[in-house]
């Protein structure tokens, strides 16, 4: 019986880890034969993170650490793959999905890319996309603060909450670089600055993917699609 317990402890984490992983929110599927499916310059495209993440928010069908992009080149299409190939995204990442492998390259590590290679067809079901109502002006400079993190900020796994009243201007710019960001904190971040608004759910010390998906913000018709 001793030697079987580590087995069972084992057992129970992973059975603990399942159920978990399949309750939170959930949201219908796109239905492709309505309508078209857009992507306009800042909406952000998620995939939800494991539920047991300490601190984070509870998404359904999560996996591993999710992941999060901002668009910043719009596109329409009859389908979301469609859509995907042509709209491009700017993101903070460490694990390229297109080749596979580990990016250590701090000067590659926030990158303009199209979006579908992080949000393509084999994360079908699992894809969010959130929509706030921004007008052009404010479209405008979230891209522009986007593209200047290109190639000159770097990922940070753990990136805490900054202090944005130390960073940021009464009109929005930033006083200083900040250099350090994990993909959920740079898609918060970014809308933050635009108009103030804290789209963090659970407001905690960190900002999951699930965080940003379970956004009250997002509860109108259209402004949270699962795809």
């Amino acid at each position: 019986m001793i030697a079987l317990a580590p087995v069972l402890i084992i057992l129970l984490i992973l059975v603990y880890v399942m159920i978990n992983n399949r309750i939170g929110l959930s949201v219908p599927l796109f239905d492709e034969n309505k309508e078209k499916f857009t992507l306009q310059p800042g909406d952000i495209l998620v995939r939800p993170n494991l539920n047991w993440m300490p601190g984070s928010s509870k998404v359904s069908s999560g996996k591993n650490f999710g992941h999060v992009a901002v668009v910043v080149q719009g596109a329409e299409g009859q389908t979301p793959e469609e859509t995907l190939q042509k709209a491009m995204v700017v993101e903070a990442f460490i694990f390229d999905q297109a080749t596979r492998h580990f990016v250590f390259t701090p000067e590659k590590q926030v990158r303009k890319a199209p979006a579908v290679v992080s949000f393509g067809k084999r994360f079908e079901g699992i894809r969010y996309r959130l929509r706030m109502d921004l007008n052009e002006p404010a479209q405008e400079q979230l891209v522009q603060f986007l593209y200047a993190q290109v190639g000159k900020s770097s990922y940070r796994l753990f990136s805490i909450k900054i202090n944005t009243s130390l960073l940021l201007t009464p009109a929005g710019k930033l006083t200083q670089p900040y250099d350090k960001w994990n993909c959920a904190t740079l898609a918060w971040f970014s809308i933050l600055q635009v108009n103030g608004t804290n789209i963090d759910f659970n407001r905690g010390y960190l900002v999951y993917p699930n965080d940003l998906i379970r956004s009250p913000l997002f509860d109108s018709p259209g402004e949270r699609i699962r795809f």
